[in-house]
């Protein structure tokens, strides 16, 4: 009788059947609309969790949740990972000659080359506060993760030059995870220790 496309007469009885049935659907259809926007947003607010809002990258407090499940993994040899700290450099001058707005600028643009230079579902890309980035490699011989920066840093004065910026540097510091390690705060913080020895030694470098 739905399906129809005959005027039928229905019993009465029947049709308050009917019509109880399909107020009961409505409201199920109803409610399983109400739960998946529910899940959207969810989802929406968990993402907004784990993301920098600037970059769009993952944040610091993310960063921790993946260090720990990395290096839990490379405890149990299932898995090999390293991580890369990136500092900008003179990201103060760059602050202090175009402002907050030229600064912001600058830490958007480098994080569009961060993701456009690197592979999905493999590397980990972070911004952990200022001008600061890291990236984890998943998979990853250090010597590959060496290459990895190299491209990046070239890609990033390459692109830079052309802008009224002018050329943007780089100072990182490259360390694999492995098991001698007690915790990946020691990765993280040998990693920083790296960087800072790139920018002593000139900056524009790599130290592994």
């Amino acid at each position: 009788a739905i399906y129809s496309k005959d005027i039928r007469e229905l019993p009465k009885e029947l049709n308050d059947i009917a019509l109880i049935y399909s107020r009961k659907i409505e409201r199920e259809m109803r409610r399983m609309e109400l739960e998946e926007e529910n899940f959207r947003i969810r989802a929406q607010l968990q993402e907004l969790s784990i993301t920098d809002t600037l970059t769009s990258l993952y944040n610091r407090r993310y960063f921790g949740k993946v260090c720990s499940d990395i290096f839990a993994q490379v405890k149990r040899n299932s898995t090999k990972a390293v991580l890369a700290y990136i500092d900008i450099d003179n990201f103060k001058t760059i602050n202090d000659k175009f402002g907050h707005e030229g600064g912001d600028f600058v830490l958007k643009y480098f994080a569009e080359i961060l993701t456009e230079q690197s592979r999905k579902g493999l590397d980990y890309l972070f911004r952990l506060g200022g001008e600061e980035f890291c990236v984890i490699s998943l998979d990853t011989p250090i010597s590959d993760s060496y290459e990895h920066m190299r491209r990046i840093m070239n890609t990033t004065s390459t692109k830079f030059k052309v802008t009224k910026f002018g050329e943007i540097t780089l100072s990182i510091g490259i360390v694999e995870f492995e098991e001698k390690f007690n915790s990946y705060d020691e990765i993280l913080n040998l990693a920083d220790k790296k960087m800072y020895e790139a920018k002593k030694s000139g900056k524009n470098a790599i130290v592994k």
